[in-house]
């Protein structure tokens, strides 16, 4: 008997649906008006109200489709992150993300 497709979970979906479509909404207005024009401590963003372990999720998917900027990077650079891994996109880490992660993510 052929088995089943497992069925992604809504969180999956909601997740894999921020991912695709963050860059044409999120992403594009940061990138156009602030990443190069200011250098902000704290972003007030959509993605501070989600659970460190959702950004987490969302890093992980962005870098692994490929889709992970430094404009992206910077909106889910969340005080309440406890884990980055730049591992699939490393051409992103570079002192000024560093630097970045110490003064926005206290890990809380």
């Amino acid at each position: 008997m052929p088995r089943r497709k497992e069925v992604p979970s809504l969180g999956s979906l909601c997740l894999q649906s921020l991912a695709r479509h963050m860059q044409s909404i999120w992403v594009k207005d940061y990138s156009e008006n602030y990443l190069d024009e200011y250098q902000f401590r704290f972003v007030m963003g959509p993605f501070n109200d989600l659970a460190g372990s959702l950004v987490q999720d969302l890093i992980r998917l962005l870098g692994e489709s490929r889709r992970l900027t430094r404009a992206a990077l910077h909106l889910l650079l969340v005080p309440h992150l406890r884990e980055l891994s730049l591992r699939p996109c490393p051409s992103l880490a570079s002192n000024a993300i560093g630097q970045l992660v110490t003064l926005r993510c206290k890990g809380e």
